[in-house]
Formats: structure tokens, C-alpha cells, sequence
């Protein structure tokens, strides 16, 4: 069983590695901040540049400006092969909204949405 906001502790950051139909997933819960953005940072420099990865935020409770710098480096380096899942009309999606992140990115509202970008 996944986490979920309702069984975390105290919004620690918690990333599982996935794959889905050959694709690369990093299932991101708690907060991303600048205390846990280098985690998954470090998680995303495991992947090449031809390789697609998903960061699924849909469970994500928190994301500030370290964790959207991680998200753009991350961006720099794999292009259109990163994708972004948030929750539809969630804290997350707004605040990526405000920065403009699906102006440069694949931002999707489900999993199976984003797998098929």
C-alpha cells in the first residue's frame, strides 16, 4: 500500500521508485522544501536523459521554491522526457500554476494521463 497524507507522519518527504509500463515513476508524499528537495533531486539524477521519468506530486502536501528548483534542473537536463502529476485543482497544482511550470513542462492531472504524453 502506497502512503497517503491521512497515514504520514508529520509531512516527512517519502519517494518510491516505480515503473509503470516501462516508464520510470517517483511517487512523491509530504512536503518538498529545502530540507528534502536535494532527496529528490538525488532521486532524479539516477535517470538519464533518454530516459522518461514521472514525478507524481498528486500526494505531495507541500512544494516551495527549492523543490521547484529541483523540478527545473531536472527539466534542463531530461527535457521532454520529465513529467509532472498533481492533484486536479490541489495546493500543488496552483502553486506550479503561479511559477508558470506548465508554460515549460508536461504537468498532468493523473498518472495514466501523464504515461500517455
Amino acid at each position: 500500500m502506497l502512503p497517503t497524507r491521512t497515514n504520514l507522519p508529520i509531512n516527512p518527504t517519502v519517494i518510491i521508485r516505480d515503473t509503470i509500463s516501462g516508464v520510470a515513476v517517483l511517487h512523491v508524499f509530504g512536503d518538498v522544501d529545502i530540507a528534502t528537495a536535494p532527496d529528490l533531486e538525488a532521486e532524479l539524477c539516477r535517470y538519464g536523459p533518454s530516459e522518461t521519468v514521472i514525478v507524481d506530486l498528486s500526494e505531495c502536501a507541500f512544494i516551495d521554491t527549492s523543490g521547484i528548483s529541483t523540478l527545473v534542473r531536472a527539466f534542463q537536463r531530461l527535457k521532454a522526457h520529465l513529467r509532472i502529476v498533481v492533484a486536479p485543482h490541489g495546493h500543488i497544482a496552483r502553486v506550479l500554476e503561479i511559477v508558470r511550470i506548465p508554460d515549460i513542462m508536461t504537468v498532468s492531472t493523473t498518472l495514466e494521463e501523464s504515461l500517455v504524453a
